[in-house]
């Protein structure tokens, strides 16, 4: 693995749900430009570690920096000229709860402008997605499109709204060989400084993608290393 900054560093962080502790204790470094690829025992845990990165949008916390520096809520953040990081997180909650919306109307949602200035300004790789498409059909739902298309325009939103961090959990499992092909061809374009966590029940398929590989049991991280390492194991 090349030499990166760390992003994220993670000290002796736990998650509790009703009074039970979820995940315990975590240390743990996410470097920028690295893809993280996280599986878990139970999907609790992997849900836990994701919520993390969702608490991480502006609350305190002692225990998580960002960019070596404890994240402040985003008001004093910005009077100490200290970074916030935009986080986008996902699962496949999103899928559902955008189902009743067209892509134009998720365009102006989320980037507060029409789709067409969006694809004029992003349409190189929109294109590469092979995305153009939903654009075309101004009155149809998402619902109406191929599921595989829908969580690739999820995933491109995601990319363009944030220079930080952009986490997903599950929902690239459910994709296609062809649009896992897809988005496995367009992530060089997106590393650069980001982080890409993305939480799998299937972690060998995404081996090629990964650079770092975080695995949970009873709520302990039992591995944390090279891809090769765990290939190994």
């Amino acid at each position: 693995m090349r030499n990166r900054k760390n992003l994220i560093k993670l000290n002796d962080v736990s998650v509790l749900f009703n009074r039970r502790v979820i995940l315990e204790s975590l240390n743990c470094e996410i470097q920028e430009g690295c893809v993280t690829i996280v599986g878990a025992s139970t999907h609790a845990e992997r849900e836990a570690f994701f919520d993390i990165f969702r608490s991480m949008n502006g609350f305190p916390s002692p225990h998580v920096h960002f960019k070596g520096q404890i994240i402040f809520e985003r008001r004093e953040s910005e009077k100490a000229g200290v970074s916030t990081p935009d986080i986008v997180v996902m699962d496949r909650n999103i899928l559902k709860s955008s189902e009743m919306l067209t892509p134009g109307d998720l365009i102006k949602l989320i980037f507060r402008k029409e789709a067409r200035d969006f694809l004029s300004e992003y349409f190189e790789i929109v294109a590469l997605m092979e995305l153009t498409y939903l654009f075309e059909h101004p009155f149809c739902l998402l619902k109406s499109f191929p599921l595989d298309d829908v969580i690739l325009l999820m995933i491109l939103t995601g990319f363009v709204r944030s220079r930080s961090l952009v986490a997903v959990n599950e929902i690239l499992d459910g994709l296609g060989e062809k649009a896992f092909e897809r988005f496995a061809g367009i992530l060089e374009r997106f590393k650069d400084e980001r982080v890409l966590v993305i939480g799998t029940k299937t972690i060998r398929r995404f081996l090629p993608l990964a650079d770092l590989i975080i695995i949970f049991e009873n709520g302990k991280i039992v591995f944390d290393g090279d891809p090769v390492k765990y290939v190994m194991l």
